[in-house]
């Protein structure tokens, strides 16, 4: 987190270039972001604009002849078609309490390292944004009173203009013995999140998949806690504008939501069951649209490998 800080890389995935030829951006300290997203867009930058005078051959498949055989076709083909998780481990198998470690496991590793990458100092709409947040869960957090108890004197802590937790020293030192209720104090997350079973070696797909099953979370539990529908929307809203990582993931949820696509724009104002409803179909279409999008930019980054690897026979 120190070091993204420092050389001011605020969300993943980012590369920096340094030094190349005919880039004057390139030569500064800080370097150039490359904004490209898949592989084979930054493929392509770098043909571009890096003078290179040899480019290793893309490890081909068994055998490495590199251009593939039609068996690896076939497999290429039975990937893209295979499903994502087993009869045992499919959303529906999963445990409450599965789901509800799944949340903790992404609420932990965002406040952990979602907060502070983008400078020292926590203030303005950013402040603002984790306030609003930590105060929803503070009421609305599934499980014991202990884990929405120990929410409440985070939400407290960064509500104080004088508050020590408004630094990323003071955030990182008051973390390190902050406990939520009796939660382990790991990233873990179950095989439905993580396709390593949980391993730490799939943060990515771990966090995202716990986050919105955070979100889901509290369009149940908020109402219950006397918050209103837009209430929890405007915070999950905030959270991910400042401190989801992912700036592709981030702006499409943003587009969707700003753009009021879905109805978001026509959930009744009133706290009725009318609008909490509206609110649950809400994130359940956003999240479906957000999974058909990576399953799609997962389908079309694996058929540009194959190319890369049949180009590079």
């Amino acid at each position: 987190k120190a070091s993204c800080s420092e050389w001011k890389i605020h969300s993943y995935p980012t590369l920096k270039l340094f030094n190349a030829p005919g880039n004057p951006e390139s030569q500064t300290e800080e370097g150039m972001d490359m904004k490209e997203r898949s592989t084979g867009d930054i493929i392509s930058f770098l043909e571009t604009h890096v003078t290179h005078h040899h480019r290793p051959r893309t490890p081909g498949a068994a055998g490495g002849s590199g251009g593939g055989s039609g068996d690896d076709t076939e497999k290429w083909a039975a990937s893209d078609r295979a499903e994502r998780w087993s009869a045992e481990t499919a959303p529906t198998k999963m445990t409450p309490r599965k789901r509800l470690f799944d949340a903790v496991a992404s609420l932990l590793f965002g406040l952990n390292y979602g907060v502070f990458v983008d400078g020292k100092e926590l203030k303005g709409e950013q402040k603002s944004a984790l306030r609003d947040l930590l105060q929803v869960l503070a009421k609305a957090f599934p499980g014991s009173e202990a884990n929405r108890a120990a929410l409440a004197t985070l939400a407290e802590q960064v509500e104080s203009d004088r508050s020590p937790l408004l630094t990323s020293d003071g955030w990182d030192k008051y973390l390190e013995t902050w406990q939520l209720g009796r939660f382990p104090r790991t990233f873990s997350w179950s095989i439905m999140c993580s396709p390593e079973g949980g391993s730490e070696g799939h943060v990515t797909a771990g966090y995202t998949c716990g986050l919105w099953t955070l979100f889901h979370m509290l369009t149940f539990s908020a109402p219950r806690a006397g918050i209103t529908p837009h209430q929890t929307m405007a915070a999950v809203r905030n959270f991910v504008a400042h401190f989801f990582g992912c700036a592709h993931c981030r702006d499409h949820f943003l587009a969707m939501y700003d753009g009021c696509e879905f109805g978001r724009c026509e959930v009744p104002v009133l706290d009725t069951e009318a609008s909490q409803r509206a609110v649950v179909l809400w994130f359940w279409k956003a999240h479906n649209t957000v999974n058909a999008r990576v399953a799609e930019e997962t389908r079309q980054d694996a058929l540009e490998a194959k190319e890369r690897e049949g180009a590079g026979a």
